[in-house]
């Protein structure tokens, strides 16, 4: 994120939302301010954007605390409504949203630029540390996929696959019957 921060920071403003949201990437790129309200501490995905196609009404997300800070920061509420959240240039807000594979490609350059490109990360990587972070910090599974907009729980298991390899039964208890 350190090189993000100093080299795009377009593609760490959008890895950070990915992180804190758990939105995912084609429906990010197609958000614009107007769809984050921070008086009601609300993003809403138009009908139009999510992947949900069940859903009769738009998908609301809350605005945690990180990323109203993050937004905040980035004086979002001083630019038009109509600008999309992330851009095609290196600029953060814009009235050219990224292209479908943009972010993916900047993300990869990055991790070139690093030597990480033979570790598995792509942009869902930071969904899946997400989701293992809120399990770790006691969120249950199923808060964990209402936070992702999942229709279920296995889907939600599936980002949480990882786990497994630093769970440790040795501190826990099982109560006598």
């Amino acid at each position: 994120m350190e090189y993000l921060d100093k080299f795009d920071p377009a593609i760490a403003f959008f890895c950070r939302i990915l992180y804190c949201t758990c939105l995912r990437p084609g429906e990010l790129i197609k958000l614009k301010i107007k769809d984050f309200n921070l008086d009601t501490r609300f993003i809403t995905i138009p009908l139009s954007i999510s992947k949900n196609r069940k859903s009769k009404r738009p998908e609301r997300i809350y605005i945690s605390d990180e990323l109203f800070k993050l937004l905040s920061k980035q004086k979002i509420e001083n630019f038009s409504p109509d600008l999309f959240i992330c851009t095609d240039s290196l600029q953060i807000f814009g009235s050219v949203p990224f292209g479908r594979d943009t972010p993916y490609k900047r993300f990869k350059k990055a991790l070139a630029k690093l030597n990480l490109t033979h570790k598995g990360y792509v942009l869902y990587s930071f969904k899946h540390f997400a989701n293992i972070i809120r399990l770790k910090e006691n969120w249950t599974l199923t808060q964990i996929m209402i936070g992702n907009r999942h229709s279920s729980i296995a889907m939600t298991e599936h980002y949480l696959k990882d786990l497994k390899d630093e769970s440790s039964l040795s501190n826990l208890t099982i109560p006598m019957i």
